[in-house]
């Protein structure tokens, strides 16, 4: 959900609604749907961005889990890509490349995952999103 929030920060928007689709495998525990429901809950209340709809299915042997976030601009304070000027200001939030560098690492399964946050690598057992909160409110100052 972190990315989906940051995509619409990027235009310079607020998020509004979600929706989830959860795919879970019936051998899913309990406990682990309450955790992925409260840590979902816990990004969308900080940024007030409500649940609207979704769907849920058992696959017989994978996890897939799809969020969609969906929001809204003020026109004249839309920024798409193409608007960018050489004279303007690139900033940044998080981590550039460390979804990229985590993707590499979980491709290369049993080796250790070198992973780059806050200038420094470190090995990780997770992907570089684990534990990270959307910078929203940093993007839109």
């Amino acid at each position: 959900m972190a990315a989906n929030l940051s995509d619409i920060a990027a235009m310079g928007g607020e998020p509004k609604w979600k929706a989830v689709c959860l795919a879970l495998p019936e051998a899913t525990s309990v406990e682990h749907v309450e955790n992925l429901c409260r840590g979902m809950d816990a990004v969308s209340s900080r940024f007030g961005c409500t649940i609207v709809g979704g769907d849920t299915s058992l696959p017989p042997d994978r996890t897939a889990i799809s969020i969609t976030v969906i929001g809204g601009v003020e026109k004249e304070r839309l920024t798409p890509r193409r608007g960018a000027k050489i004279v303007d200001a690139v900033c940044v939030t998080g981590d550039p490349g460390a979804q990229r560098l985590a993707l590499n690492c979980l491709k290369r399964k049993g080796q250790p995952r070198r992973m780059w946050s806050g200038g420094i690598w470190s090995l990780s057992q997770g992907s570089g999103s684990q534990g990270r909160w959307p910078r929203w409110p940093e993007s839109m100052r």
